[in-house]
């Protein structure tokens, strides 16, 4: 997976030395089930030379929620319009894979609400719950819109699905594990991937 990885990277600088349009945008946003795991994005996209309405898009997004730390995810684009130029919004739909590395938030005891299976009820933990770094991938499709302003600035939605792979958590065996599946599936790892960007291109 890292040599996938560092081979899509390579290419992609090749191909940014060849590109018709550079788009530079950042964003800072909410995710998951509650909006509760924000984060801060950077990305840039570029067209393929041979055609403008297929672009690959680099983002490097830091979580700084309840699950913490980078993630590199690489995006192809379809742009829907056949119009060659710049100055006209397009929907487009985009596919993606994402590596990174994340690391749960810890918690001290009596912080949070954990499912306790020997009563068969929730209680506060009663231990320092704690997480480490660990590697985990993610893939996903969506549907977006690109709008064009002032013929340089662009505003950047998309609405879609990503899965994620589920972090071998410090708790796997004790009765932690709960909880922290359900802090990470409910937080970034939630199926729906809403983002959004403001940013500028070149050409």
């Amino acid at each position: 997976m890292k040599k996938l990885f560092v081979t899509i990277i390579a290419l992609g600088v090749g191909i940014c030395l060849n590109s018709q349009i550079t788009t530079y945008s950042g964003s800072y946003g909410f995710s998951g089930a509650n909006m509760d795991q924000t984060e801060v994005q950077f990305s840039l996209e570029t067209s393929y030379q041979e055609n403008e309405n297929f672009s690959q898009l680099y983002r490097w997004r830091y979580a700084t929620g309840q699950n913490k730390g980078f993630i590199f995810e690489y995006n192809n684009r379809a742009y829907f319009s056949r119009k060659r130029d710049l100055e006209n919004s397009k929907w487009y739909v985009q596919g993606k894979i994402g590596y990174g590395i994340m690391k749960g938030m810890p918690y001290l005891p009596n912080s949070v609400y954990v499912y306790n299976e020997a009563l068969n009820e929730r209680e506060y933990n009663t231990d320092y719950v704690d997480d480490s770094r660990h590697f985990v991938y993610n893939y996903g499709l969506g549907l977006g819109y690109k709008f064009i302003l002032f013929d340089r600035v662009t505003f950047d939605f998309l609405l879609g699905y990503i899965k994620y792979s589920t972090p071998n958590f410090n708790e796997k065996e004790s009765k932690y594990s709960q909880f922290r599946l359900d802090d990470w599936n409910s937080g970034i790892a939630y199926p729906v991937d809403f983002t959004w960007s403001l940013g500028f291109f070149l050409d």
